[in-house]
């Protein structure tokens, strides 16, 4: 196995990982401040970035949770 396979690999746990985490929080929860801020933080560990966590926070804020919904079922 290469090097090129393992980061393939290690990519693919990433995104799982952040999707599944997203969708613990974001399908079975309510979102109100609290949940969001959840959000925000699960995102910032998984090294999205502050700034895209923010961003991603406050689009969910804004109602466009379902949109996310929709993309997280796939």
């Amino acid at each position: 196995m290469g090097i090129f396979d393992k980061f393939k690999i290690g990519f693919k746990k990433s995104a799982s990982a952040i999707t599944s985490g997203l969708k613990e929080i974001i399908v079975k929860k309510e979102i109100n401040d609290e949940n969001l801020n959840k959000i925000e933080e699960f995102l910032i560990q998984s090294d999205v970035g502050v700034e895209a966590a923010s961003e991603i926070k406050e689009i969910i804020s804004r109602k466009k949770l379902i949109q996310i919904k929709i993309y997280l079922k796939r």
